[in-house]
């Protein structure tokens, strides 16, 4: 995925609280509790912090993003990454990292000694 082919949200639900079930243009979906994403703060995000304003979140027709009535929106990059569990960097540049690597610490421990043998 580029920025160019960046998928547009067409399904959100409220679950309440500050949680929303969120579906994409491209058919991926799941659920975010927005607590752990967004920080609530200042003129724009401080109303967002009583669910019964969250509630109100409804999809910009223009823009497809998650927008509140004050004008208050959230990136699509950022919603579709906590909901495929990929990077930011992964999805804009397809990059994607390497296996972790064992620990020097773990292969040894993996080793018997030769007097064990």
């Amino acid at each position: 995925m580029s920025a160019e082919t960046m998928q547009d949200m067409v399904a959100i639900r409220y679950l309440g609280g500050h949680r929303l079930w969120l579906r994409f243009d491209d058919g991926v979906e799941g659920e975010l509790d927005f607590r752990k994403i967004l920080r609530f703060r200042g003129e724009l995000g401080e109303p967002l912090k009583e669910p019964a304003y969250f509630a109100k979140a409804f999809i910009h027709p223009e823009a497809g993003v998650i927008t509140w009535p004050n004008g208050s929106d959230v990136d699509n990059l950022l919603l579709y990454s906590k909901v495929t569990g990929k990077s930011i960097r992964s999805l804009l540049t397809g990059y994607t990292p390497p296996p972790p690597r064992k620990s020097a610490k773990r292969r040894a421990a993996k080793v018997r000694p030769a007097s064990a043998r």
